[in-house]
């Protein structure tokens, strides 16, 4: 009795780990390694941002001293058409996040001119789309979202004009941006009340 019980015991014990082996060999060990490539390219990514603020600190520095943030550049309108209400958004450090309904119309928030429209990934997401408005004096305010875009680059734009429509399909956000002389300010002080 007490062979069989060691022999069904030592034979449960191998079966376990040559289970243990092939899970940890094809579904254990790949994600370990794969953890590790993205933390070595998250770590990379944050040494190169670093070294990029510390080269471009002078010229912020030196754009911040001569060109002083516009204080008629206030009362800002909400990028997303009737919206207003500002109870939908998350702020994120200094930027803002944006609850949208399907198919919501975002608009610019100021008078400017289309510097950039690219697709992005952002959060693993390929669809969203960036579009950079340009509002003189060293100021863009920065639009990121799932859309459809309806401007060009080089178009010139009012406050409230039509940038784009969020999905169709899903609810989303809008990641939303003030940036002066290189810098991210805080958006949420340049709206109206």
């Amino acid at each position: 009795m007490k062979k069989m019980f060691f022999s069904v015991l030592v034979s449960f014990l191998i079966t376990g780990f040559v289970v243990y082996s092939i899970v940890n060999y094809f579904f254990i060990a790949p994600l370990e390694n794969e953890i590790a490539l993205v933390q070595a390219e998250t770590e990379k990514t944050r040494i190169e941002t670093a070294k990029l603020r510390n080269t471009l600190k002078p010229q912020v520095e030196s754009c911040q001293s001569q060109n002083q943030l516009d204080p008629n550049f206030a009362n800002l309108s909400w990028p997303v058409a009737g919206a207003e209400n500002l109870s939908n958004y998350e702020v994120d450090d200094k930027s803002l996040d944006i609850s949208l309904s399907p198919r919501s119309a975002i608009v610019a928030v100021a008078k400017g001119k289309i510097s950039s429209v690219s697709d992005i990934e952002m959060h693993s997401n390929p669809t969203r789309k960036l579009v950079v408005v340009d509002h003189d004096n060293h100021l863009l305010s920065i639009y990121a979202a799932q859309s459809e875009i309806v401007v060009k680059i080089g178009q010139p734009i009012l406050a409230g004009d039509l940038i784009g429509y969020s999905s169709e399909e899903d609810i989303g956000s809008l990641h939303f941006e003030l940036r002066h002389c290189y810098e991210e300010i805080n958006s949420i002080n340049f709206f109206q009340n």
